[in-house]
Parts: structure tokens; sequence; C-alpha cells
């Protein structure tokens, strides 16, 4: 059973999918995002409503919503905000942990940003080879 929800200021759909992994399934449909958007990729909310790839180099640039699970057209998003996405990744490996990247923008990587002023923001772990629990955590900046 999955519940659809209106809510915060505009009348973007949020489903909630109650049957799911501990009943922590949350996307938000239809956000207005930029072309560059990909699936899979990690955005930020612009001050503008718009979703943009998030990149690990400033605090503002990280503050990461979550990841795109679909795009119903060029400039809307389905952002997954927590728990597994759907089978849009290759090759994750569920031995290790992912971060948003500070090189790529949206790029959920193994890799950890090791630059002074970079920041570190663990996004989540593999649930598979293709799916991803989305699972943000505490951003922190390099000194």
């Amino acid at each position: 059973m999955s519940l659809k929800l209106k809510g915060f200021d505009s009348n973007k759909d949020v489903l909630v999918d109650p049957s799911a992994v501990g009943g922590a399934n949350v996307v938000i449909a239809n956000v207005p995002c930029e072309g560059s958007v990909y699936i899979a990729a990690a955005v930020v909310m612009q001050a503008n409503g718009t979703a943009k790839n998030a990149l690990a180099d400033s605090l503002a640039n990280s503050n990461v919503i979550g990841t795109v699970e679909s795009k119903p057209t060029v400039n809307t998003c389905n952002i997954r905000v927590l728990g597994i996405t759907p089978g849009i990744f290759t090759g994750l490996d569920v031995s290790k942990e992912y971060y948003l990247s500070d090189g790529t923008p949206g790029l959920v990587t193994t890799t950890i940003p090791t630059a002074s002023g970079h920041v570190v923001l663990k996004l989540g772990q593999p649930y598979s080879a293709t799916e991803f629990l989305m699972s943000k955590g505490q951003r922190t900046v390099r000194l």
C-alpha cells in the first residue's frame, strides 16, 4: 500500500511506501530540475525551487536533499530522499560506503574528499549492485 501526500509550501507530491523497509521510503515527485541533472545523481535545491547536481566543494553545494531516481521530463525529476532506490546504479560494491564527490557534480562515489575546505558527506550504502540505500549523514568540512 502506498500513500500519496501533498506537502511543503508548494504542491509537490510526496510518495511514502509504508510497506517498504521499515516504512522509510520517501520520494518527492515532479521536482523542477536543471537539464544537466541525471538519474542516480545526488542533488541540492536552489532558492528558486529547482534541483541541481550537488558537489562536495562547499557547504552550499553539498546540502544534498536526495538522489534522482527518475526524470519524467528533461526538466523534472523524482528525488529519493530516504530509502532504497530502484536499480538505477551499476557496479555498486555492498562492502563500501558512498560519499558525495568533490570533483564530479552529482556523483555518488567511494572516494572521500580530502581537499581543504571540501565537504565529507556520506550518502549511504548499496543494498545491491544496482540499488542504493539513501541515508544521508552529517556534513563535515575538511580543514
